[in-house]
């Protein structure tokens, strides 16, 4: 009975199998194999390329351990990304055994979470580029019904994504790019407030300035009239204290002198009280106006940081604009990978 080697279509393993046979059973796995495809599979798996310096040897025995260990890890332990580093260990090995390529897209996406795959889609580019690869393997190397049902899989698989990403664009994408709307809509109101109020205080100002420059006039007017008094005043003053002085025993005369003295005194005070009151009014009218416009410099500072502030939102807004077209360049594209294993 001459024996050649070959290799198992089911799970990789090196076999010695009878040449004259049509048919036999994997003694690792134990599935059932058409003889001359295993040594084909041999012959393909186990070619010596010289020129590239590319040489595939496979151990049944190693291999048959560590697929069992990855499967462990896989379907009981799901430990997945110690299942995933075995399977891309031994993917060499047996790179006709769609097994392999299975296992790395169950360990991969935590056994056909459409979840996993969103954010491996979004987030992971270099690993949904693998898992696209390990998708045509896997449907490249199974048969029958094996296929069928792995390219129904990978088409739920992805249907699922498809609505994964899909929440990822109403939720985190839209609902930001709504919430920044809505901010920004809260600050330019905040703009037209501050724009009514300075409107307000300016015309209080104006006002101010106005009873500011009147006080200023009527006080300097009076400021006048009491220096024309002082000037006019004095003499009078001295002259009814001479008179008081020199008619001490004539009570008319100095009934006279005192009215004299009051005469210069009177006007003089009153001015100089008038002058003190209107230029105090000045100064609190033109402190006030002042005050009144420091108030608008500051609103006119606002908003100018708060036009800033939209500015930058709305920065925001064009960036998740842009991120929002890359997720639905990503649907596309899901959809066309869909459309391929349908």
């Amino acid at each position: 009975m001459p024996l050649v080697a070959a290799q198992c279509t089911n799970c990789g393993a090196a076999l010695q199998v009878d040449n004259s046979k049509d048919a036999a059973v994997c003694q690792y796995c134990g599935s059932a194999f058409i003889v001359e495809k295993a040594i084909h599979n041999y012959e393909i798996n186990n070619t010596y390329n010289i020129e590239n310096a590319n040489i595939i040897v496979n151990d049944e025995k190693s291999f048959a351990k560590r697929m069992a260990a990855a499967e462990e890890y896989l379907y009981q332990l799901k430990e997945y990304k110690a299942a995933y580093e075995i399977y891309n260990e031994i993917e060499s090995l047996a790179p006709t055994n769609y097994k392999v390529w299975y296992g790395k897209i169950c360990s991969q996406t935590k056994d056909f979470n459409a979840d996993v795959v969103a954010d491996i889609v979004v987030n992971n580019r270099k690993a949904y580029e693998s898992m696209k690869r390990d998708f045509g393997n896997a449907v490249a190397t199974a048969m029958g019904e094996e296929k069928v049902e792995i390219r129904k899989k990978i088409c739920e698989l992805l249907e699922g994504a498809k609505v994964g990403v899909e929440s990822f664009i109403s939720k985190d994408i839209n609902a930001d790019i709504n919430d920044l709307k809505s901010q920004i809509e809260s600050l330019e109101q905040d703009i037209k407030n501050l724009h009514a109020t300075n409107d307000k205080l300016s015309k209080q100002a104006k006002s101010l300035k106005s009873k500011a420059g009147t006080c200023a006039s009527v006080s300097r007017f009076f400021e006048v009239l009491m220096k024309i008094g002082l000037f006019l005043g004095i003499p009078v003053i001295v002259f009814g204290i001479s008179f008081l002085i020199g008619f001490k025993n004539e009570p008319t005369m100095q009934i006279g002198a005192v009215v004299m003295i009051a005469m210069g005194l009177i006007p003089t005070i009153l001015y100089f009280i008038l002058y003190k009151v209107l230029d105090s009014k000045w100064f609190k009218n033109k402190q006030a106006a002042e005050d009144t416009e420091k108030v608008i410099r500051e609103n006119d500072g606002k908003n100018g940081k708060t036009r800033l502030k939209i500015t930058e939102k709305e920065e925001q807004i064009e960036g998740l604009d842009k991120k929002k077209e890359i997720y639905e360049g990503y649907l596309r594209e899901l959809e066309d990978v869909i459309q391929k294993y349908q």
